[in-house]
């Protein structure tokens, strides 16, 4: 990783989703992340091939229904 790790709002804003929407999709096993101690972090080249990815992406990252949370 040559680049510096994100943050969860350097997620939020390259997604252009909440950070509460990072939480939850890091919570239901839709996007990569590391945690160091109590901090998410994240590889902004695993986040950019995700959103980049030819497979219907905005089925990758769609917060699933049952989350409560509307899609953004």
């Amino acid at each position: 990783m040559s680049e510096r790790v994100w943050t969860t709002k350097d997620v939020a804003e390259f997604l252009q989703a909440s950070e509460k929407w990072v939480r939850h999709a890091v919570a239901g096993g839709r996007l990569p992340y590391t945690r160091l101690g109590g901090l998410l972090r994240f590889d902004p080249e695993k986040i950019r091939a995700i959103a980049t990815r030819d497979a219907t992406p905005a089925r990758v990252l769609r917060p699933r229904s049952d989350s409560g949370i509307p899609g953004e």
